[in-house]
C-alpha cells in the first residue's frame, strides 16, 4: 500500500463499493416485469395453491422448485409492484459483493486485491441483467448460496463436524432446488480441499465425501423423473471447449451488436484484434498464474469454468473469434463473475504495480471504467425499459377485460397490423399467464394475424380481441361495444 490511492480504497471499499452499487442501480432497476417475469408470477401462485406443482418443469423444462416458492412469497409481500421485487434483487446483489469480499479475505488475498475485485464485481455491467430483470434473480439467489458454501467448507476443513457438514449439505442443496447449477456445489466439496491439497476422503471427512455424492445422486434422480426430459439445442462434441472458451473470453470484453452497432469498418477491425490477442492469451495467462499463484487465486481461477461448463453446452453457434454472441448471454454470466472479477484484479495490480510515477494514469482508468459501465447499463435497461412499458400495457389492456376473460377459458386475438403490434403478442404463453394472473383460471391464447378473417370470431365463445395498432390498445371484435381507451 504505497499510495494514497491504495490506502484510501483499502480503508473504506467496505462503504465505498455498497454506496456507489447502490447509486449506480437504483435509477436503473424495474419498475414493471417483462418477458418470462409474467411465467414466473404465473406459476408461483398456482404451485403455493397447489403445492405438487413445484415437483413439474413448467418453464422451459426447469426445475426450479425453491425459486417458484421464493417468488411467490414475494407476490405475497408485494403484490403486482415490480420494484418490491427488483429491490430484492439489488439487495442480493449487495449480499453477494460482501460474502465475495468476506471470502477473499478468508482464503488470504490482500485487502487491496480483495477491494478491487469487489469493485469490478459490483459495478460490471454484466451484473445488470441479472440485478435488473426479475426473471434472473435465481442467479442472485444461487451465488449467495455458492459463497456461503464456501466459507462454511472452509470452516468443515479446517475443523470437521456433524453440524458443518449438514450445514453443507443444506446448502448444496438449497442451492440446487433455486436453479439446476447449484450442482456444482458437488463439485466445489472435492475441489476445495485438493486446492488445499488435502484428501478429500482422508480419515474423518470419507463420511462427508459420500454424503455429497449421494445427495447429488438423489437429485439427479429426482430432476430426471419429474418430467420427461428434451434437452435444448444442446451440443456435446468439441462446440463445448469452444463456446467455453469464448464465454471466458466474453466476459473480459463483453460486447454486444447493439453497443457497437454505430462504430466504423475501423473500429470494428480493431476491436477484432483486440478480441483475438486476449482470446489466444488467455489460456496461456491462466495455466501461468494457476501454476504460480495459492488456492484461493486457484479456486478463483476455477470459478468461471465450472458456472459457464453448463452454459457452454447449449448451442450458441459462435466462432472461437466471433466479436459477439448473435443470441445474448449476458444474463447466464452472473454467478461466473467474481471468478473473472479476481483474474481481472491480478492483472490491473500489476499494471498499476509496473506504472511507477505514471499512477495517476490508474484514477483516470478507474473513472473511465465506472463511466462506460454506466453508460452500458443505460444502453441495456433502455430496452429493458421499452419491454417492460409493452408488457405493462398488454396486462392493463387485458385487465380492461377481465369480466368478459372470466367467462370463457379460450382468448383468441387478432390484430389489423402484425408487424406494428406489440412483439409480446407473439408469444402465447406469456398472455396466458396474464390472463391467469387475472382471473386465476388457465387459459389458451391463440393469435390471429390475418385481418380478413375476422368473420370466424363472430361466436360468443370463445373470448376474441383484437388490436389495434394504431391505438395501441385491444377492442372486442365483432357487434360488441368497444372497450373504453383511457390514454394514461
Amino acid at each position: 500500500m504505497d499510495s494514497p490511492l491504495q490506502r484510501f480504497i483499502v480503508r473504506w471499499y467496505p462503504l465505498l463499493v455498497p454506496a456507489g452499487v447502490l447509486l449506480f442501480y437504483l435509477p436503473f432497476i424495474p419498475r414493471a416485469f417483462m418477458g418470462d417475469d409474467w411465467l414466473w408470477l404465473a406459476h408461483a401462485e398456482k404451485a403455493l395453491a397447489e403445492p405438487s406443482l413445484l415437483l413439474s418443469r413448467p418453464i422451459y423444462g426447469y426445475f426450479r422448485p425453491l425459486y417458484m416458492i421464493y417468488i411467490g412469497v414475494l407476490q405475497l409481500m408485494f403484490g403486482m409492484n415490480a420494484f418490491g421485487f427488483a429491490a430484492v434483487n439489488l439487495v442480493f446483489h449487495l449480499l453477494n459483493i460482501y460474502l465475495f469480499a468476506r471470502v477473499l479475505v478468508r482464503l488470504g488475498l490482500s485487502h487491496s486485491l480483495t477491494a478491487l475485485a469487489s469493485i469490478l464485481f459490483g459495478i460490471y455491467f454484466l451484473t445488470c441483467p441479472a440485478v435488473c430483470w426479475i426473471s434472473a434473480g435465481s442467479d442472485l439467489v444461487t451465488l449467495t448460496l455458492m459463497l456461503t458454501l464456501i466459507l462454511l467448507l472452509d470452516d468443515y476443513y479446517r475443523a470437521a463436524s456433524v453440524k458443518r457438514l449438514l450445514l453443507i449439505a443444506l446448502t448444496g442443496l438449497t442451492a440446487m432446488l433455486v436453479k439446476e447449477v447449484g450442482f456444482v456445489s458437488v463439485l466445489l466439496f472435492f475441489i476445495y480441499p485438493l486446492l488445499r491439497k488435502e484428501n478429500p476422503f482422508r480419515n474423518g471427512y470419507s463420511v462427508g465425501a459420500i454424503l455429497m455424492i449421494l445427495l447429488f445422486a438423489g437429485y439427479l434422480v429426482i430432476y430426471f423423473n419429474t418430467r420427461s426430459f428434451v434437452d435444448k439445442e444442446l451440443v456435446t462434441d468439441t462446440r463445448v471447449i469452444t463456446n467455453l472458451w469464448f464465454l471466458a473470453t466474453y466476459q473480459i470484453l463483453p460486447i454486444s451488436a447493439r453497443m457497437i452497432g454505430s462504430l466504423g469498418e475501423t473500429a470494428h477491425q480493431l476491436l477484432y484484434i483486440i478480441k483475438a490477442v486476449i482470446t489466444i492469451c488467455l489460456p496461456l495467462l491462466w495455466v501461468w498464474l494457476f501454476i504460480k499463484k495459492g488456492a484461493a487465486v486457484r479456486l478463483f481461477l476455477l470459478w468461471p469454468l465450472l458456472f459457464l461448463g453448463p452454459v457452454a453446452m447449449f448451442d450458441w453457434n459462435v466462432g472461437l473469434f466471433d466479436l459477439y454472441p448473435e443470441r445474448t448471454a449476458s444474463r447466464y454470466m452472473y454467478i461466473a463473475i467474481p471468478g473473472t472479477a479476481v483474474l481481472i484484479s491480478l492483472i490491473v495490480s500489476w499494471l498499476y504495480g509496473c506504472m511507477k510515477r505514471w499512477k495517476p494514469v490508474a484514477v483516470v482508468a478507474l473513472v473511465l471504467f465506472l463511466t462506460g459501465n454506466l453508460a452500458a447499463v443505460y444502453k441495456v435497461t433502455r430496452t429493458y425499459h421499452f419491454r417492460q412499458g409493452e408488457s405493462t400495457n398488454l396486462y392493463e389492456q387485458l385487465a380492461k377485460n377481465r369480466e368478459r376473460l372470466r367467462k370463457c377459458h379460450e382468448l383468441q386475438i387478432s390484430t389489423d397490423d402484425a408487424a406494428n403490434s406489440p412483439a409480446l403478442l407473439q408469444y402465447s404463453r406469456v398472455l396466458e399467464a396474464m390472463c391467469y394472473l387475472l382471473t386465476e383460471e388457465d387459459f389458451t391464447v391463440i393469435l390471429q394475424t390475418d385481418s380478413s378473417s375476422e368473420g370466424s370470431f363472430a361466436l360468443p365463445e370463445p373470448c376474441v380481441l383484437r388490436w389495434v395498432s394504431s391505438e395501441d390498445r385491444f377492442q372486442i371484435s365483432g357487434s360488441e361495444p368497444v372497450v373504453p381507451y383511457d390514454s394514461e
